[in-house]
């Protein structure tokens, strides 16, 4: 998900909203409309830097997520670095 004019507080702001929002939506087959539960997501943020190219953007973007992963999962984490 790309947000451009967005400050990094934001961004991490409207992925908890998405991810709050995933969290409490039932699943439903659509063809029995069986109750399939429910899911979560995690997510990882980086806002870009002066002069950073896509590459290392997405990589710690995705560095992000990994360390939303290893702390527990349903969560949204900023970039560190």
């Amino acid at each position: 998900l790309m947000l451009p004019n967005t400050t990094l507080v934001n961004a991490v702001t409207l992925c908890n909203r998405i991810r709050e929002h995933i969290a409490k939506t039932n699943l439903v087959r659509s063809g029995t409309k069986e109750s399939l539960g429910q899911i979560t997501i995690s997510a990882g943020v980086a806002q870009n830097r002066s002069g950073e190219g896509r590459i290392e953007l997405l990589a710690r973007a995705d560095k992000a997520l990994y360390l939303s992963k290893e702390r527990g999962r349903n969560r949204v984490t900023a970039s560190e670095e």
